[in-house]
């Protein structure tokens, strides 16, 4: 089963990057993806000026999952929410997965609106009415 959760000792936080293949920085949060216990990935962000950064998402090599791609940049856009971020900027090169996120690209930087985000998706969508 796939359990998404954050990591808080920095010498684990740094052993994961350096099993994916990132720098690590202690100024960076980090949740971690484990697939029945077994790690399988990362996601590491900073919170900026009342932002949510997400810096960078990776999965050891050899692993495909989108699902554990697409919770692990999902749960930092989550907990800031909750504690009152209103906005989230991808900088991951994933695009992609950006834009599946419902981030939108404005003079290069990709945004997304976190007000409402996970409370009312179908308002977003109009598929409330």
């Amino acid at each position: 089963m796939l359990k998404i959760t954050p990591v808080t000792d920095k010498e684990l936080q740094k052993e994961y990057c350096e099993n994916v293949g990132i720098p690590y920085d202690a100024d960076e949060m980090c949740y971690a993806a484990y697939d029945d216990g077994i790690f399988r990935g990362i996601s590491l962000f900073r919170i900026i000026e009342k932002s949510c950064v997400i810096y960078s998402i990776r999965l050891l090599d050899g692993i495909d999952d989108f699902l554990a791609v697409y919770l692990l940049a999902k749960a930092p856009m989550s907990f800031c929410e909750q504690i009152g971020i209103k906005t989230a900027i991808f900088k991951d090169e994933n695009k992609e997965l950006a834009k599946k996120l419902e981030f939108a690209e404005k003079d290069g930087v990709y945004i997304v609106d976190l007000e409402g985000y996970f409370t009312t998706p179908c308002q977003k969508h109009g598929c409330d009415k």
